[in-house]
């Protein structure tokens, strides 16, 4: 454990001398609390910030996040994919995933408002890729409740059409599926059959 420890103290004081990822995955591994390497990664991209080192940190903040995410520190994670995305080096489509996972990350913590912001900033940036017709979908689950159903029901039939229009079925399935919600409390029992009628066929889409 003590060679563990020098190890990563060289590490922190010279990061320059090694990858980034190879600091953040020799912290991961050392013999000490979750809590505590949190202490040392946040150290780390303290120093990226206050050096301008931008690529190392969203490098090392979007290997982080997930990080957190698999311990269930759900508003840790969801701070360090912000960092992510505040300082993200990357193309769109990449920042539109980040964006769409950082809206997973508050939905998974209950907070509904947050994640709609960012499932609705995913859109923004493109708005006709499987990516948006996924967030239609979270944005639905969210309204759902936010008790808006009504709203609910809007987004899930936007990212319903949209995915059906890219033929990712597989995704349109599971709007069908999480769309029953909403459709179900306003107690609407003929447009739920409706759903249900549709849900059997588009599993079975007709090849073209």
């Amino acid at each position: 454990m003590r060679y563990a420890l020098l190890l990563v103290l060289l590490l922190l004081s010279n990061p320059t001398m090694f990858g980034q990822i190879e600091v953040f995955n020799t912290i991961k591994k050392l013999p000490i609390s979750d809590s505590l390497k949190m202490v040392k990664i946040d150290s780390l991209l303290d120093e990226n910030l206050n050096n301008g080192s931008l690529t190392d940190l969203e490098l090392v903040s979007g290997k982080y996040a997930n990080w957190l995410y698999k311990t269930k520190n759900l508003q840790k994670a969801l701070a360090a994919l912000k960092l992510n995305i505040e300082y993200h080096t990357g193309g769109k489509i990449k920042l539109q995933k980040q964006l769409y996972k950082a809206g997973q990350f508050a939905f998974f913590d209950h907070n509904f408002s947050t994640s709609v912001s960012f499932f609705k900033k995913a859109v923004e940036l493109d708005a006709q890729n499987v990516v948006a017709g996924k967030s239609y979908i979270e944005l639905g689950r969210n309204y759902y409740y936010l008790g808006d159903y009504y709203r609910s029901i809007e987004y899930f039939e936007l990212g319903e059409t949209l995915l059906s229009d890219l033929e990712d079925y597989n995704q349109v399935a599971r709007g069908y599926l999480n769309s029953i919600n909403p459709y179900r409390t306003l107690k609407t029992e003929s447009t739920l059959a409706k759903l249900y009628l549709s849900l059997i066929h588009i599993s079975e889409p007709t090849r073209r």
